[in-house]
C-alpha cells in the first residue's frame, strides 16, 4: 500500500500535520483509512476532507465545502485522493479560490497524488491551475527498477526475442510488426507501460503459476483449489520483474518487497505538458534518495519553490484528527479521572447492594443515608410490616 511510503515523506519534511483530502467511495476511503492508520504510528496528526461523489460523477459544491474545510485547517502537506480528472480540476479551482496554492503566499504548500491520477489528467486544468501543481508530486508503486536482476535479465534478452516463437499464440488483431523487438519501436527502459503495466502484470501471472504448481504439482484440479491457493500464499517468495514478491496474510503485497517512486510532476510551459521526475525511492521501510540526499535529489514543491513548508495546521475543520501524540496526551491527561470514576461506579454498586442486602434483612431503610457506617451513630431499624391476610369474596346466586 502507497500509505506507509506517504507517511514516511511527511515524517522526513518533520511535519506532524498533514491532510487528507479524499472522494468518499471505497477507493478514498480505503487510501485515506490506510494513510491514517501508517501515520497514527508515526505520531503524526492526520486530518481528513471527504466529498460525495455518484458513480463517476462528482458534486461540486460538496468537494468546494471540503476544499474550504480544508482551506480552514492550515494545512501545507496535503495528499489527494481522487481518480477522476474532472473532480481534480474543480478541487485545484476552489483551492485557489480559497487562497491556497497561492502565488502570493510567503509560504509554499506540498500537494501530492496517488496513482489514481496521471500526468495526462492535468492537461484539462486551468493555466493558473497547471502554474500551482507544478512541483507537486506523486507517491505510487514502483514497477521495474533499473539493477534488479530479474528486470535486467529480461531487458537484455528484449532485443534477441524471435516474433516466430510469439505469433502462432495470438490472435489476429494482435499480430505484432517485424520490428517489434528492435529499436526504438519498444525499448524497456524508456517505456513507462514496460516498466510498470507490464512488469507487474508479468510478476502477477508468474505468482498465479508457482503457487498453482506448488499446490497442485499434477493432474486436475481438486474442488477446493482455491481455497488451497489462499491458504498457501504467504508459502510464496520469488525475484520477479518488480523486486522480490511476496504476499501477506490479506493476500496483498508485503510491504517489505514493494517499491514506491516519489516524483515531482513538472510542468512545460512551452508545451503545457506535465512530466514526472524521479526524487527518491521507498523500499524497505525507508526513502532512498537521488543523489544520495533530499537536497541533492532535486526536490520541490508546489509552484516550483525549493523551501519546504512550514510545520503548520491549527486542528480545526477536518472530519477527522488522528495521532498517537495527541492520543498521548489525552491518555495522559484522564487516566486519572477515568480510573477515579471507575471507582466511583464499583462504590455505588458495593454500597447499593449493601442496602439491598439490608432491606431485604429488616436492618434498614431502603431510603437512607449511611449512619450506620459511623461510629457512634444511632440508627432505627424499621422491619418491614406484615403482608396483610388476602381477603376473598363469594357471591351466593
Amino acid at each position: 500500500m502507497t500509505a506507509p511510503a506517504v507517511c514516511a515523506f511527511w515524517s522526513a519534511m518533520g511535519t506532524s500535520n498533514a491532510a487528507v483530502l479524499y472522494q468518499n467511495d471505497q477507493y478514498g476511503r480505503s487510501l485515506m483509512e490506510h494513510v491514517v492508520s501508517a501515520c497514527f504510528d508515526l505520531g503524526l496528526a492526520i486530518q481528513t476532507f471527504g466529498y460525495e461523489i455518484a458513480g463517476t460523477a462528482f458534486n461540486a459544491k460538496s468537494i468546494e465545502a471540503a476544499v474550504e474545510k480544508l482551506a480552514g485547517s492550515g494545512l501545507r502537506y496535503v495528499f489527494v485522493a481522487v481518480t477522476y480528472a474532472p473532480s481534480l480540476a474543480v478541487i485545484v479551482d476552489s483551492a485557489l479560490a480559497q487562497g491556497l496554492l497561492a502565488a502570493d503566499d510567503p509560504d509554499s504548500s506540498c500537494w501530492g497524488f496517488g496513482g489514481g491520477i496521471s500526468t495526462g489528467d492535468f492537461a484539462s486544468l486551468s493555466g493558473e491551475a497547471r502554474a500551482a501543481l507544478h512541483g507537486s508530486i506523486t507517491i505510487r508503486a514502483a514497477g521495474a527498477i533499473d539493477g534488479t536482476p530479474a528486470w535486467e535479465h529480461y531487458v537484455n534478452q528484449w532485443p534477441s526475442l524471435d516474433l516466430a516463437d510469439f505469433q502462432p499464440h495470438l490472435p489476429a488483431a494482435w499480430q505484432l510488426s517485424d520490428d517489434f523487438f528492435r529499436a526504438p519501436v519498444v525499448e524497456p527502459r524508456r517505456s513507462m507501460f514496460q516498466r510498470d503495466g507490464a512488469a507487474f502484470a508479468y510478476d502477477a501471472i508468474i505468482a498465479a503459476g508457482l503457487m498453482a504448481c506448488a499446490q497442485v504439482p499434477t493432474g486436475p484440479l481438486p474442488p477446493n483449489f482455491g481455497t488451497l491457493i489462499w491458504e498457501g500464499k504467504q508459502e510464496l517468495a520469488f525475484d520477479g520483474l518488480t523486486g522480490r514478491v511476496s504476499f501477506d496474510e490479506k493476500g496483498e503485497r508485503s510491504n517489505s518487497t514493494a517499491t514506491f517512486a516519489l516524483e515531482n510532476y513538472m510542468h512545460d510551459n512551452a508545451t503545457g505538458r506535465f512530466a514526472p521526475e524521479l526524487r527518491a525511492l521507498f523500499t524497505s521501510g525507508a526513502w532512498q534518495w537521488q543523489s544520495g540526499t533530499m537536497e541533492a535529489s532535486g526536490l520541490i514543491f508546489d509552484r516550483g519553490r525549493v523551501v519546504p513548508p512550514p510545520d503548520s495546521g491549527n486542528g480545526d475543520g477536518g472530519q477527522g484528527i488522528w495521532s498517537s501524540k495527541s492520543f498521548r496526551r489525552l491518555s495522559g491527561s484522564t487516566l486519572g479521572i477515568t480510573v477515579f470514576v471507575i471507582l466511583l461506579l464499583l462504590a455505588s454498586i458495593v454500597s447499593d447492594h449493601r442496602r439491598y442486602s439490608r432491606h431485604m434483612q429488616g436492618t434498614m431503610r431502603w431510603v437512607d443515608d449511611d449512619s450506620e457506617c459511623i461510629p457512634g451513630a444511632h440508627h432505627v431499624v424499621i422491619k418491614p410490616e406484615p403482608e396483610p391476610e388476602p381477603r376473598t369474596c363469594s357471591i351466593t346466586y
